[in-house]
């Protein structure tokens, strides 16, 4: 027979052997016969490990296919959650700028803000010196 038997089924293959003893018992003596039934036999039992094989793929496709699906859904919602996060990003970038600007402009007016604080203070200082100072007398 053409067809590999270790690739086949267990009742396919012993399906194999039988046909040409099924042949010898119908007692068919014409090569030509023997021969076609013998083709035809092995030709069914092809067809029928190709159609177990087409649906054993066609199960697998459709796993793959639904994993498939399912990770596209994952990664298109991942693709959304990333956007949000850049424009979240984006948004606080701009704040921190704007806080920075803020700062480098206070900055330098703290620090004439603390001198004069400091002025004033040494001036209060002064006046209570000599305030004390005529308190004494």
């Amino acid at each position: 027979m053409g067809l590999a038997q270790e690739s086949l089924r267990f009742n396919v293959a012993g399906s194999m052997e039988m046909l040409p003893r099924i042949v010898n018992l119908l007692n068919i003596r014409d090569a030509e016969l023997r021969s076609f039934l013998v083709a035809m036999g092995d030709l069914s039992l092809r067809k029928s490990g190709v159609e177990e094989k087409r649906a054993e793929v066609q199960e697998e496709f459709k796993v793959l296919l639904d994993y498939t699906l399912k990770a596209i859904v994952k990664l298109t919602c991942l693709k959304r959650t990333l956007a949000q996060q850049e424009g979240k990003i984006a948004s606080y970038d701009g704040q921190m700028g704007k806080q920075k600007t803020d700062s480098a402009f206070m900055v330098p007016k703290e620090s004439r803000m603390l001198a004069k604080i400091f002025s004033i203070q040494g001036i209060l200082c002064h006046f209570l010196l000599i305030d004390l100072s005529f308190s004494d007398h």
